[in-house]
């Protein structure tokens, strides 16, 4: 297994709430736990913690999930751009507009707030894991092509690949 200056590149789809843009975001660069993983797996691997490519894919999926799941500041709406809301949410969009004038803030809130929900109800939230966990086949197979993996039970990584 080849450590040394290797540098494992993921990227995902991912809001930057200081940017106001959404870009690529390399899931390997995002904290402690990432920017030493070629050695910490190294260590894993020869303490036998991992044995074969089941093992390995498990043991990414809870570094994954530890490190990305359920984490608001990194979810995205993704929907159709030319579906449009459609005649129903329109004819309740015109009535929540036409509700005012407002006596109170709080009523203004409540509508804007009902307005907000009607409009992201045309919506998917993802976040990175949702992105991570679509692909975690391939992530495992590009981690063992990477790092040149070789795993003692030669036989069960053979199995899976099938």
């Amino acid at each position: 297994m080849r450590t040394k200056g290797k540098t494992l590149k993921w990227y995902v789809l991912n809001y930057g709430t200081t940017t106001g843009i959404v870009a690529d975001k390399c899931v390997y660069r995002q904290n402690i736990f990432f920017s030493d993983f070629p050695e910490q797996l190294r260590k894993d691997i020869k303490r036998e913690h991992i044995g074969n490519r089941e093992q390995l894919k498990d043991y990414l999926k809870k570094e994954f999930m530890y490190h990305y799941w359920s984490k608001s500041e990194a979810e995205i709406l993704i929907g159709d751009l030319h579906s449009g809301i459609g005649l129903e949410k329109n004819k309740k969009i015109i009535e929540l507009i036409n509700a005012g004038p407002f006596e109170t803030d709080k009523e203004k809130d409540d509508i804007l707030r009902k307005l907000r929900n009607l409009y992201l109800e045309e919506f998917e939230k993802i976040d990175i894991w949702y992105q991570i966990e679509q692909n975690l086949d391939r992530i495992t197979d590009y981690v063992i092509s990477e790092l040149d993996i070789k795993f003692k039970n030669r036989k069960l990584v053979e199995d899976n690949e099938e």
